[in-house]
């Protein structure tokens, strides 16, 4: 088995990807950056700050962050493309 992605968003900035296992059918959704230089300036760390303050759910130097709940996801995501631009 494994897992199933289905890709909920794309931006040139970000990824949102729904996964979800097929052996058990639990999912989880996925935010990635894919572009983490914007305007000359490194942003990764803004970013990190707004994904996971704490830095337990990626990790210090994460550029991807899972959540189980979507909506939490898609607020998360939503207030990245407001505040960084698309």
């Amino acid at each position: 088995m494994g897992k199933a992605t289905k890709i909920l968003l794309e931006t040139e900035k970000f990824l949102f990807v729904k996964q979800t296992n097929q052996k058990d059918k639990s999912h989880y959704y996925t935010i990635r950056v894919v572009a983490w230089r914007m305007n000359g300036k490194n942003v990764i760390d803004d970013m990190r700050d707004l994904f996971d303050p704490g830095r337990n759910r990626g990790g210090k130097y994460a550029m991807t962050w899972k959540f189980k709940n979507r909506k939490t996801a898609e607020q998360l995501l939503t207030l990245a493309i407001l505040k960084w631009g698309e």
